[in-house]
């Protein structure tokens, strides 16, 4: 998380705001304009639609299809989704295994390929409307009141109130750099704007005494952020059990007990054949799967999801779905996700929190 002691005069600026200071999306956003700033004739894209939400995606399908009409531009896209090939495609080599498994010309495409749908949820504007949930009056995980935070003169979140009961399970939604990211590093107490907020997390207000490994031993944490900053090189195992502590490398040896349940969640993702190989010698589809089996191995309480399928093939990302849909099943445990894609959201969810700029809607989700 960054804060104004990691700016000088040499830290570059985007429209005025330094480049640290932007989202995960919005700093996507940025790498794709100074990709395509320099007029490339060959132009090589690298999961370029992870981060974005849906109206940005469709913005660089349409700025690469005009390109390539108009300018001739050859685009080389590599993609764990098929539902993110565009239209303009035309020839599709798929990899399994390290082999080449289909090489093949596009004659026509469906459709609905590449085209965001909608997510049936009727946002509206500063209205919370209850839908029955059991739980209702259940033990309050987090309770914001009027939540304001700023960053000089740029407000990213503006008379925030949010209340999330035990059991319940949040999506939350919203453009790049609505504030997403900054809302839920006030949830896991990395943000220190959080002691000037009538803020309470699992039933203490912060500032009152505790401290942020009191919160953090009750959440599970899985980010994008997080994932670029996980520069360690040690065995896989070993960062899946650093989540027992909520340490970033691994200061205390696990128990033998406690490497078992390691061992255990990094099979239900699939990657237990991975333990005693370093993180940076590992894909970043099998990184992505070590950091959410981080997040669950202590079956926390709270367990907050911030895009957590990116670098999936579909594949993984069924697989941790129906892991994530497994945690859901218990009364007990609370989930918040966001996702730029509706269909990667796991059944269950009971909540929407939806920010705009200077706005935020909640609405809880019809009952399934």
């Amino acid at each position: 998380r960054w804060n104004q002691h990691d700016i000088d005069e040499n830290t570059p600026k985007v429209d005025g705001r330094y480049i640290i200071s932007l989202s995960s999306g919005e700093l996507r956003k940025y790498q794709l304009q100074r990709a395509l700033a320099s007029s490339p004739r060959l132009l090589i894209l690298d999961s370029p639609f992870i981060g974005l939400a849906p109206e940005a995606r469709q913005q660089l399908r349409d700025t690469l299809d005009e390109l390539i009409r108009e300018r001739g531009l050859q685009v080389i896209l590599i993609l764990t989704r098929d539902s993110d090939i565009p239209p303009f495609i035309t020839r599709v080599i798929r990899l399994e295994g390290l082999r080449i498994v289909e090489d093949g010309k596009v004659d026509e495409r469906n459709g609905e390929n590449g085209v965001d749908g909608e997510n049936g949820v009727d946002v509206e504007n500063g209205v919370d409307v209850e839908n029955g949930v059991d739980g209702a009056d259940s033990e309050e995980v987090l309770r914001f009141s009027n939540v304001t935070i700023r960053y000089g003169e740029r407000t990213i979140l503006r008379d925030l109130s949010w209340t999330v009961h035990r059991g319940e399970h949040w999506a939350l939604e919203g453009a790049n750099g609505s504030g997403k990211s900054t809302l839920l590093s006030l949830v896991c107490a990395d943000n220190p704007q959080a002691y000037a907020c009538d803020i309470e997390l699992f039933g203490r207000k912060r500032g009152t005494g505790e401290s942020i490994w009191d919160i953090k031993r009750h959440i599970g944490y899985v980010s994008p952020e997080m994932h670029r900053a996980y520069m360690r090189d040690l065995p896989a195992i070993d960062i899946v059990a650093s989540g027992l502590h909520d340490s970033v490398g691994l200061y205390v040896r696990p128990r033998p007990e406690q490497r078992q349940t390691c061992l255990e969640w990094m099979r239900r993702f699939g990657i237990s054949d991975l333990a005693d190989r370093t993180f940076l010698r590992i894909s970043s589809g099998e990184q992505r799967l070590c950091l959410l089996a981080r997040a669950f191995v202590k079956y926390p309480d709270l367990l907050i999801l911030d895009e957590p399928f990116h670098g999936l093939d579909d594949p993984n990302r069924l697989l941790a779905t129906r892991v994530i849909e497994d945690y859901c099943s218990d009364p007990q445990k609370t989930l918040i996700i966001v996702s730029h894609y509706a269909d990667e959201l796991p059944a269950g969810i009971t909540h929407h929190l939806r920010l705009q700029a200077d706005v935020q809607e909640k609405k809880a989700a019809k009952s399934v």
